[in-house]
């Protein structure tokens, strides 16, 4: 409680209502903790912008010289509890796959390290038309942070109708069904093993967007 004092304040401080983002790190659990009434939280989803549809897919997957069913897109902030080293791991030894990492952060440079240049391009910083206009040209959106994965990436993924690899953590299976609007890599604590897992599913997917 020391530790996050400014969220426990917002929780002791009285209020005529708690505005709370459900994201999956369970907000509305903390503020039962914290004894504030259910009817002054508002629990709500954040929301996504509504961009245009004329996206040249083929001019996009030329810029990051990519072909049809091997283009996975991963926009994160480069920070240790987002995981991006995972997907970068899974796909080091996977040929016929390009990842296209967005965003920045304090790891960028340890992400990098890890990389395999051949497969993987970080393009840093990027504004959200243009996160939208690669979401929509990607084969697969993927998602794998610890704690969860219901940040507005993966909901505007889903907004999207695109295809979703992500981790269940907190509580990511309330929105996403394993085998219907996603694909739910199990949590472990064997890191090992999620990659394993991570790589079957991409395998999987490859098989079935190919179809």
């Amino acid at each position: 409680m020391l530790a996050l004092y400014q969220e426990v304040l917002a929780f002791k401080l009285p209020a005529d209502k708690y505005i709370i983002t459900n994201d999956g790190t369970s907000g509305d659990s903390s503020a039962a903790y914290f004894k504030v009434p259910k009817e002054k939280v508002w629990f709500v989803v954040n929301g996504v912008s509504e961009h245009a549809n004329n996206i040249d897919i083929n001019s996009i997957r030329e810029m990051y010289d990519v072909k049809e069913n091997e283009f996975l897109f991963c926009a994160s902030r480069l920070v240790g509890w987002k995981r991006v080293d995972r997907i970068i791991r899974a796909v080091k030894n996977m040929p016929g796959i390009k990842l296209v990492i967005a965003g920045d952060g304090d790891m960028k440079e340890y992400y990098e390290s890890i990389s395999d240049p051949e497969n993987t391009r970080f393009i840093g910083f990027i504004n959200n038309d243009e996160v939208s206009s690669i979401m929509r040209s990607c084969d697969l959106f993927v998602s794998l942070y610890d704690l969860s994965n219901v940040g507005n990436p993966l909901l505007e993924a889903l907004w999207c109708g695109q295809a979703i690899l992500t981790y269940n953590s907190g509580r990511t299976s309330d929105f996403i069904i394993d085998g219907y609007n996603g694909s739910l890599v199990s949590s472990s604590n064997n890191e090992d093993q999620i990659v394993r897992d991570v790589i079957n599913r991409i395998t999987v997917l490859k098989i079935l967007l190919r179809k």
